[in-house]
């Protein structure tokens, strides 16, 4: 556990910077921006915002999709299995009766 007089020093060294991501849309100098450049650079960031909310719904239903696909496949895969057990049980039952005969 660390001591007051510890945190404080670790307070007064601590230095937090925000790293630049150069794929933001930024004015150059925004005091010197027309209000037509700041409105156009404002469409673009209402253009990008729908966008994105296009991406996440049609990723929303890209899931629902796969659900429903992988849901169906574990589906069929179980009626797979129940006609192969169904299957071997008949074949068993099959080797069996051809084995009392040829006992017979």
């Amino acid at each position: 556990m660390l001591s007051v007089e510890e945190i404080l020093e670790d307070m007064e060294t601590f230095r937090a910077e925000k790293l630049e991501n150069p794929d933001v849309r930024r004015l150059q100098e925004p005091e010197s921006t027309s209000l037509e450049e700041w409105w156009k650079l404002f469409e673009t960031f209402q253009r990008d915002v729908e966008h994105m909310k296009d991406i996440r719904v049609r990723l929303e239903e890209l899931k629902t999709h796969l659900r429903e696909k992988s849901k169906k496949i574990r589906e069929q895969s179980n009626e797979i299995h129940e006609e192969i057990e169904k299957n071997l049980e008949e074949i068993s039952l099959f080797e069996e009766e051809i084995k009392m005969r040829s006992q017979s």
